[in-house]
């Protein structure tokens, strides 16, 4: 084979693919250790009655189902029903810098989702002026009041 190099490439280009290069809304450093944001995230999330559909405090990870956002922001209402079908993703890091954890939030919608498919290959992050958008900075907002003893 002539070119392994690149098919090897190719490869790795179409496992990355999906949810994984999703930009996040709010990204922001918190002075709290990973633990204590994780859990102030959590009760975040959770304080505005979205479901839960997967966390992992190791990997510093919490997931929530699709949920319509029209039910937390009126302003979605107008958008179609595959645009107000949203899930939510925190992800904790320890800041490189040692100043506390960062926290970024992702808004995640799956505009051609036919219903029937758990793949992730169509899912994108919503846009920034998106309704959802507004929920993710309150939730950080929270999270970060949370974490420091509010």
């Amino acid at each position: 084979m002539k070119y392994p190099a690149l098919i090897g490439l190719a490869v790795c280009g179409c496992v990355t693919s999906g949810s994984q290069n999703i930009r996040p809304i709010a990204e922001e450093v918190i002075e709290a250790s990973q633990r204590v944001l994780w859990t102030a995230s959590l009760r975040a999330l959770t304080n505005q009655g979205l479901p839960l559909r997967f966390s992992d405090p190791d990997e510093g990870i919490i997931e929530t189902e699709y949920v319509d956002i029209s039910q937390f922001q009126q302003a979605a209402a107008q958008y179609p029903s595959a645009e107000r079908l949203v899930r939510f993703r925190f992800l904790l890091r320890e800041d490189p810098e040692g100043e506390g954890t960062v926290l970024a939030v992702q808004g995640i919608y799956s505009p051609f989702r036919s219903g029937l498919s758990n793949t992730r290959r169509g899912e994108r992050a919503v846009p920034r002026d998106h309704p959802a958008a507004g929920l993710i900075q309150r939730m950080v907002a929270d999270a970060r009041k949370i974490a420091e003893g509010g």
